[in-house]
């Protein structure tokens, strides 16, 4: 067993390497805490996004059937409407 290899000589090394390599565990801890930041705006902007794309879904659907579901009695009805806003 050498010099080296004993409890406490290991425990100095393991000291000296952590505290060496301190300043690097801090900026990788920022880094983490970041991405982390960047990627919880991020989820609130895709849920933002979500939010919009399903309510544009929606209003297109909602479209899509109102004019889908209108018949040509029902157009002329429009029509006469528009005309009687405008004479």
């Amino acid at each position: 067993m050498n010099v080296s290899d004993s409890p406490s000589s290991m425990l100095c090394n393991l000291r000296a390497k952590s505290h060496g390599s301190k300043p690097r565990i801090s900026r990788i801890a920022r880094n983490i805490e970041y991405c982390m930041v960047e990627y919880a705006m991020l989820r609130k902007f895709q849920m933002r996004q979500v939010i919009r794309i399903s309510t544009n879904r929606a209003a297109r659907a909602s479209f899509k059937h109102t004019t889908a579901s209108s018949s040509p009695g029902q157009s002329g009805a429009r029509s006469n409407m528009f005309c009687r806003v405008n004479p």
